[in-house]
């Protein structure tokens, strides 16, 4: 099944439906129904472009829409991403720029040493 690709005009015709910037509506043209096909933190490389000094998660989804957890509406940073299912409740934390040198790409020995 092939998905329409959500453009601005389509988001501004939205915003104003009732004089004022229907939210509700935007999210449900940008995320509702739609599958996400690829989870990852974004790179350090990409972080630093945005001037953050953090890396959050980001996702595709199947009409290849880009989606970045963010900190706020100015895009200060990355953000940190809750899930709560059947009594979890834990998140998706923003990592530093170096997590994998620091923690992931050490020799077990390394470590605590």
């Amino acid at each position: 099944m092939s998905q329409k690709k959500v453009k601005l005009k389509d988001a501004d015709r939205v915003d104003r439906t009732y004089g004022y910037t229907n939210w509700n509506q935007c999210a449900k043209i940008v995320l509702e129904g739609k599958k996400i096909v690829k989870v990852e933190y974004i790179e350090p490389r990409e972080a630093d472009k945005y001037g953050w000094y953090n890396r959050g998660v980001s996702f595709i989804l199947e009409d290849n829409t880009r989606i970045i957890v963010m900190q706020d509406d100015e895009g200060n940073g990355p953000g940190t991403l809750a899930y709560l299912n059947d009594g979890v409740d834990a998140l998706l934390p923003v990592l530093d720029l170096d997590y994998e040198d620091r923690y992931l790409n050490k020799k077990k020995g390394e470590i605590n040493g």
